[in-house]
């Protein structure tokens, strides 16, 4: 077994980057609500690459925590957050408000879900 201190970079790495997603996924969704071209692919680019890099680091953590099920649960809530944010985003185009209304609502309490988690896991 590798030690959990080997890890901690890794760990920091990833509660950076968190941020990073939602500055940028709130910029996308304002540029897909006002339906500006202009660095609307540079900005997809960019929250793209932060979920690859969640991704991966969020695998990294959950194997230097061997799995336990309340990192397995914050992970599984991560990726739902994930997908409601592609569904409230692609509502949002289509012009079905009701729809955007329900699916950001649930991303934003996904969001607190995993940053309280977060807060009392430390």
């Amino acid at each position: 077994m590798i030690p959990a201190q080997t890890f901690l970079p890794y760990l920091q790495f990833h509660n950076y980057v968190w941020p990073l997603f939602f500055i940028g996924a709130a910029v996308w969704l304002i540029l897909t609500w006002f339906d500006l071209q202009t660095g609307r692919k540079l900005i997809a680019v960019f929250v793209r690459l932060t979920q690859v890099l969640l991704l991966l680091t969020g695998v990294v953590i959950l194997y230097m925590y061997q799995f336990t099920p309340y990192y397995s649960v914050k992970g599984a809530i991560a990726l739902l957050l994930f997908i409601f944010f592609e569904t409230s985003r692609l509502a949002l185009k289509r012009k079905n408000y009701s729809l955007f209304a329900l699916h950001i609502s649930i991303f934003l309490f996904s969001g607190l879900m995993v940053w309280l988690l977060g807060i009392n896991g430390r």
